[in-house]
């Protein structure tokens, strides 16, 4: 197609468009993607006047910037989505600059991902539970600098969290003492690769959290099946990799049913030994 004939073909779409009314231009956005509809919105300024969400009562609620380069993207799309519920930043390279403007700019978050976000220390993880309390979701997967200190500042704010993941943080049992903060409302944690944990901190943990459904301690070697010994009948998902001379298995049911999580914990001679690679109950 020749330049001017294109030109041309723009200017016809952009009068066509200037001529809708708002209603009619919700109709059509409705056919389309939310990022078809922000590609739109970048095309030219009449265009974004066009398209912009609030025009069309767009409600755009969750947001990955997974390895994208921060910068200005953190501001530019709290002015844009200033009700965002969800935001992963997931291997991004989030700093203590970053955080202050996550924290400022994002006051309804509900959940944050920050997994595999190097940079992060204990006080940007209290600075992140001073300014967003209602947090009920936070994955700290993979960020070896937060330790117990950082685990028990966000916990004197973010008493809602249902789920915590911590796996790879340099947690211990004194940082499980914690825990009992939210013991009410805390049902999903991940605690794998925590090497510093032993049998009397997890079993600690289960007595203070009696609402816990799921637990991950894969690759917490100092923990056995003696941790286990105060779970509660809430507990449905287990990863708990130990010793490798495990008396019974997920994978060795009995009568090709599902091994019952207390009969695998249960022994002749109390809890035993497991290597279940996932037990459910």
């Amino acid at each position: 197609m020749e330049p001017s004939v294109a030109a041309d073909s723009a200017a016809i779409a952009a009068a066509s468009f200037s001529q809708l009314d708002s209603d009619t231009l919700a109709h059509v956005a409705s056919f389309l993607s939310s990022s078809e509809v922000l590609a739109l919105d970048s095309v030219c300024r009449e265009w974004s006047s066009l398209f912009r969400p609030p025009q069309l009562a767009l409600h755009i609620t969750r947001v990955s910037l997974h390895g994208t380069p921060l910068g200005g993207a953190l501001r530019a799309f709290s002015r844009r989505i200033p009700t965002l519920s969800t935001l992963s930043l997931r291997g991004s390279d989030v700093d203590g600059r970053d955080v202050r403007v996550l924290c400022e700019c994002y006051r309804c978050l509900t959940e944050l991902d920050l997994s595999g976000c190097d940079a992060l220390q204990d006080v940007h993880v209290a600075r992140i539970g001073a300014a967003l309390p209602q947090l009920q979701k936070l994955c700290l997967n993979g960020c070896r600098d937060v330790s117990d200190a950082g685990l028990a500042a966000l916990l004197a704010h973010c008493r809602a969290l249902h789920s915590l993941e911590l796996s790879w943080c340099d947690i211990s049992d004194a940082g499980l003492v914690s825990l009992a903060a939210i013991a009410t409302s805390l049902t999903a944690l991940d605690l794998s690769g925590c090497a510093m944990l032993t049998d009397r901190g997890v079993a600690a943990l289960m007595r203070r959290c009696p609402r816990l459904a799921s637990i991950h301690l894969e690759g917490c070697r100092e923990v056995s099946g003696w941790a286990l010994a105060t779970v509660s009948p809430r507990l449905r998902e287990l990863t708990l990799r130990c010793e490798q001379r495990a008396v019974r298995s997920c994978r060795d049911p009995p009568e090709g049913r599902p091994w019952p999580l207390r009969e695998l914990l249960e022994g002749p001679s109390g809890p035993a030994p497991l290597w279940p690679p996932r037990c459910r109950n």
